[in-house]
């Protein structure tokens, strides 16, 4: 059995003591040697939970440890053996390039990989001498990436860490990290509203929704096991009588149900539900991960 490289229970965190929640009871375990895409929508949570696995937040209430340690009691071991993308770069503006490496080198000074660092600055044609402040947002994307991966990290940690660049520096970064997946067998963890880039890299995924877990599993499945038909109704659908629904959406005189049908004789059944109920010109849609994450989180409509 794999061990975990992140497990928490009844992990809970507010901001201020009264107010909501934003993290609500979660629970969360990430094999070692997963890549674990990590979905919500703005708010949900998702980098607070990531502050909270670094140790830079402290839980309101639960448990939760990253690589066998515990966040508050262990952060400054867990940060020198995970690599770090946060969403908005927190690099001195102030240092160049070659700077910033020098800065960062003597914090690991067994595991600090002087070859791979090269490589990646010549990969991404960073100049040592520009100072960080100068850098455009592609390229401080780029040197943030090479900081994460200059000490061999067990684990990476990635806030967002392709929004905002333009599709040549998402496919730096993203060629760079399938690298680095295929020549290590360490966890990756990824944070991303890119759900094309999740689904080419993830083996799993998690949707959280308001703080809580709404559910997770393997993309695969995941795409396997929701059922997606577009369909013509003279009335509305009568939802109650739906096994499995996720959502039913109005697009005119047409509709779009989303159900879990997780085998063959499920899916029949759907469809001869929707044909009773005066289903007409009924389609199988193909489920891509952003399919399934509108879906799961977006608005229903029953009108």
């Amino acid at each position: 059995m794999n061990e975990l490289a992140i497990q928490t229970s009844g992990l809970q965190y507010r901001f201020v003591a009264g107010e909501d929640p934003v993290l609500r009871r979660l629970d969360l375990s990430v094999t070692q040697g997963c890549v674990y895409g990590l979905l919500g929508k703005n708010g949900s949570g998702k980098t607070t939970l990531i502050r909270l696995l670094l140790g830079i937040l402290q839980p309101t209430d639960g448990h939760c440890e990253v690589l066998g340690s515990v966040p508050k009691r262990d952060a400054l071991a867990i940060r020198a053996r995970v690599g770090y993308v946060p969403q908005e770069s927190d690099l001195d503006p102030s240092l160049t390039v070659d700077g910033t490496l020098r800065f960062l080198r003597p914090f690991y000074p067994t595991t600090w990989l002087d070859e791979r660092v090269d490589q990646l600055i010549d990969r991404f044609e960073l100049r040592r001498g520009t100072r960080v402040a100068h850098l455009s947002g592609g390229q401080a994307a780029r040197l943030a990436l090479i900081t994460a991966l200059a000490f061999d990290p067990e684990m990476l940690i990635l806030d967002e860490p392709t929004s905002g660049l333009d599709a040549v520096v998402r496919r730096d970064v993203i060629e760079t990290l399938i690298e680095y997946m295929a020549t290590q067998h360490h966890t990756v963890f990824l944070c991303s509203h890119q759900l094309n880039e999740v689904e080419m890299l993830a083996d799993r995924v998690g949707i959280i929704n308001e703080g809580q877990m709404l559910m997770e599993a393997p993309v695969d499945q995941l795409k396997e096991n929701l059922c997606r038909v577009t369909a013509r109704f003279e009335t509305p659908p009568v939802r109650s009588h739906l096994q499995g629904l996720v959502s039913c959406r109005s697009l005119g005189e047409r509709w779009r149900i989303a159900a879990w049908a997780r085998s063959e004789d499920e899916r029949e059944e759907l469809m001869e539900t929707l044909r009773q109920q005066g289903g007409q010109e009924l389609r199988l849609d193909e489920s891509s991960l952003e399919s399934i994450f509108v879906d799961l989180v977006g608005r229903n409509t029953y009108d």
